[in-house]
Parts: structure tokens; sequence; C-alpha cells
């Protein structure tokens, strides 16, 4: 898994290193959600891996994704429906419905995936463009396409007006859930090719056209620069890439000073009453710090708000429920995160707030303001589209990414003996600027079980020292797209297109 996943898992068990090819059910056997997970896995990952062999770095056929101008429009660019891969992942948008019923295409201010905020308009861009000269047509916008895989429970899918994929029948209990690909088209400054961003030895990363000369327009050598050397274009142009670079260590330390027979043998490390999937999330960063919190359950408890309402240093939200039992209810003092389709989809700060109060017989919820908590409108939480929601955590709040080894060696406790420690400090870039190795959005899953007593972790190859890790996720793939030319005074965009396309990998009489 590399995409969001905070479902009821009991543990991810994919391993390319592995080399499996598939999951073979025998007559008898208890069935678990991780082999038939993992069996998805097996045949997503060689589709994708087939596409990257045939595709390259992306490409598709036809208009797909491609930008186009709109009269008299300097502020939007339409995008044409279709089907377009990245890193061999497919990516497809149809185009959408208007009052009338007609087909409209989605267009940069309207796209379902992404709201455009003032700061990102076409116009505001180009004013604020590095070069200073708002309408310059040699100092254009880069757009790229931005992909990501969403988990998506009954909660986020829940529209009065289509079936959902909760099964009404069962009178409320939820199955299984669903993936979604999130496509997101951005737009940023555009620079010029600089030498560090190629990769001269591998120029040519399409099996179908020579690279382009040196002295190729912009367009054609963003669309032939490699995976490498464009995520580092990006990066120039002030995008922060996701995951991050930064890794995590877990352990267990030894609790045998707990004799209670009742709980579990002296001789067991770890001391809870049940499995469990721990997430270690990064929910916040900035260039000096970053902020993460953990979960018991994946982050996967969840509570559908109904109404909300602000006060000066409290929030009060009615929910759907409190909890089905003990395990997966709220109670006073937990930590919650408010979440929302705009939220999520925005990338929006990220914070945890105490829960003060609860009302089991109006299914109210009162939180309380911390002082470090950002702005935000209390409006997207009283729109049902958005399908607000209050995600357990069970962190006391948010704690800093600390490496300090002069406590515990750097290990930081979470609870019945689980530790993990962050590797990797802050570091410089070649311009000298700080550089957070942890993003938003990082994390990694920490299987425990009762039955050994210990957790799932990989231990360095020769040692008996926990292996640092990478963060699961949430992996993001990036593509171009075109360079727009904005000239505000004539209020029109001129697209260059950046998008591959590819040729039919077979032919026949009159075929085109």
């Amino acid at each position: 898994m590399s995409g969001e996943f905070r479902g009821d898992f009991t543990r991810d068990t994919a391993n390319p290193a592995k080399s499996f090819l598939r999951v073979l059910m025998q007559a008898g056997r208890v069935q678990l959600d991780a082999d038939w997970n993992e069996q998805v896995d097996h045949l997503l990952r060689y589709l994708q891996g087939l596409g990257q062999d045939l595709i390259g770095f992306h490409g598709g056929r036809g208009e797909g994704f491609q930008l186009q101008s709109i009269n008299g429009n300097a502020d939007d660019v339409a995008i044409a429906p279709g089907r377009y891969y990245v890193d061999g992942l497919p990516t497809e948008q149809m185009a959408q419905l208007d009052a009338d019923g007609n087909l409209q295409p989605w267009t940069y201010t309207t796209q379902p995936y992404y709201q455009i905020s003032e700061a990102d308009t076409l116009a505001e861009l180009q004013r604020n463009h590095p070069s200073n000269t708002p309408n310059n047509p040699n100092n254009p916008l880069l757009a790229y396409l931005d992909l990501w895989e969403r988990h998506i429970s009954f909660v986020e899918d829940e529209d009065p007006a289509i079936p959902g994929i909760r099964e009404v029948g069962l009178g409320g209990p939820d199955t299984a859930t669903r993936s979604q690909v999130v496509w997101q088209i951005k737009v940023v400054p555009a620079g010029a090719i600089a030498s560090r961003f190629e990769d001269s030895t591998n120029r040519r990363d399409s099996p179908f056209e020579a690279p382009p000369p040196d002295d190729a327009p912009l367009n054609v050598q963003l669309r032939y620069l490699t995976r490498d050397s464009f995520h580092a274009y990006l990066q120039a142009a002030g995008v922060e890439l996701k995951p991050g670079r930064g890794r995590l260590r877990a352990q267990m330390v030894d609790k045998s000073d707990d004799t209670d027979p009742c709980r579990l043998s002296p001789k067991s490390k770890y001391r809870g009453l049940e499995n469990r999937l721990y997430r270690v999330e990064i929910l916040s960063h900035t260039a000096e710090a970053a902020q993460f919190a953990w979960s018991r359950h994946n982050s996967s408890v969840m509570f559908p708000i109904l109404q909300a309402d602000a006060g000066d240093d409290v929030l009060t939200l009615f929910v759907e429920h409190l909890g089905q039992d003990a395990r997966y209810s709220l109670t006073e003092g937990d930590w919650v995160e408010l979440v929302s389709d705009r939220w999520v989809l925005n990338d929006a700060p990220r914070f945890l707030l105490p829960v003060e109060a609860i009302n089991p017989d109006e299914r109210s919820v009162t939180l309380r303001r911390q002082a470090d908590t950002p702005e935000f409108e209390i409006d997207s939480f009283n729109d049902a589209a958005q399908h607000p929601y209050l995600r357990r955590w069970e962190s006391a709040g948010t704690a800093p990414v600390s490496f300090s080894a002069t406590v515990n060696s750097g290990w930081l406790p979470l609870e019945d003996g689980v530790e993990v420690q962050f590797v990797d400090a802050n570091q410089v870039d070649d311009e000298n600027q700080l550089v957070q190795p942890y993003q938003t959005g990082d994390y990694w899953l920490i299987p425990a079980r009762t039955a050994t007593g210990d957790i799932e972790w990989p231990q360095a190859i020769g040692t008996n020292s926990p292996q640092p890790l990478p963060p699961r996720g949430i992996t993001h793939y990036y593509a171009p797209l075109g360079l727009l030319s904005v000239f505000v005074n004539d209020n029109t965009v001129e697209v260059e297109d950046c998008r591959r396309l590819l040729p039919h990998l077979w032919t026949y009489p009159g075929s085109p």
C-alpha cells in the first residue's frame, strides 16, 4: 500500500522484495483481510510496472488531460476528458453535466478534487511571477498533474442522490472500503531547464521518440525530462514533494516489571490486551519542525458530523453516533481531528483538539480550542457534501518530531512498551536552504500482536537493531501537462502542450 489507507486492517503484508506472484487460499483456513489486500497489491504492482515499462514516466493517447484555452478568459483553462498515465498509474476523468444536462469539460478552477484559492488563480500567479513581468509570454506558468491514492470509507462516499458502497440492507454496518485515484492540476511559475535537472546519462525517457535538441522549446524539454529531473524541477519551483524522505524505527521495550497474571505472561514485551495496528503520522510540518500523532487502530475510528456550531473557545458538534462499542467510542479526554473533503484534498493545516464534554442524549461533542489552533471556517463542517467527520487519535495531542539522543537515546514511547525513533534530522539543500525531511501525511504502520508479545518490524541485516524505514505513503505521482502564457491585459491564455502522446503498438490497414 502506498496511498492514504486508514481502514480497520489487521496489517499490510505485501512486500515486493519477496517476489510473490499471487495469494493462494487453502481449504478450511481462516480468512484474513491482509491476504485479500495483498493479492490486490500484487496485481496492481504488476499492472503498474507493465505500464511503466511500456509507457515510461508519463504518457497518453488522444486529448486526455490536454489543457485548452477558453475564449475571453485569462483566469482559466479547460481540461479535455480522457485518460493519462503517470508512472504506470492510470487516471481518467469524464466531462461534467451542467444544469441543462449538457456535457462540459472540467476546468482548472472547477476541477472536482482541488479547490483553487484566490492566490492560485492564473491571473494572480502571473502577477506574482518571480520575473515580475505579469504580461510577458517569455515567463510562463507550468501546469502539472498530481496523482495520489485516497482511502474512501462509506462516510466519504455518502451521497443521498447516488447509491453508496455501504449495503443498507445490513442495517448500518459497513463492509469493504475503496481506493480512489485523486487527480489534481496545480500551477507554479515555470523556470528554465538547468543542467542539474537533467539526467545526462538517460535523457531519453520515452521508448517512442528521440530526445529533443538542447535548443528545443521549453515545453518540449519538459516533456522529455526524466522522472527524477522533473521532480528536481518542481522542487526548485517551491513544490514540496510527497512522501518525505525521513525515516522511522520502532521497537518494544521490556516491561517485565508488570507481573499481573490477568494481563499477559510477564515474559511478554508487548503489554496490550488486543492485536493492534499502530499508525504514526506526521500531521504538520514547517522548514524548522514537524509534529506527529499516533493511533491504535490505523486512525480508522471516525464520527460523522451532522451539524457544527462555533463559539469563542469551544466547538459544539452534533454527530451521527458516539461509537458502536467501548473500543470505537468517543469519551471525554480523547483527542480528535476535524476532517472534511475540502481539508483532505486541499492539504489544509491539520491539528488535534481535546474532547471537553459529551452529551449522549443529544449526541453532541464539545471541543476546546487550543492556543496554536489555526484559523478555519466552520462552514465546511456544516456542508454534508463535504463529508465532515471527527477522527480519533490516541496520542494526547500532537508531539514534536525529536532527534535528541540525551533522553532515552531518542526513543519516544507510545504505549504498552511500543517506542518509535525518528532518525533523520533537518537537512540543507544545494542552496543552503533548510529542508524538512518529514512531510505532512507521511505515515508508518506498526502491527502489535499479543500472541508473540511483540511488534512486527524488520531488523537491520546482521544486527539486533530495528531497521529505519521510509514512509509507507502517501505516494504522489507528478507529470507536466502544459505551459500557460497568461496575458492579463488581453484576457487570454496561450497553452503549449507538455504531454507525451503515445502511438499504437500495433497497426492494421486504415488504422490511425
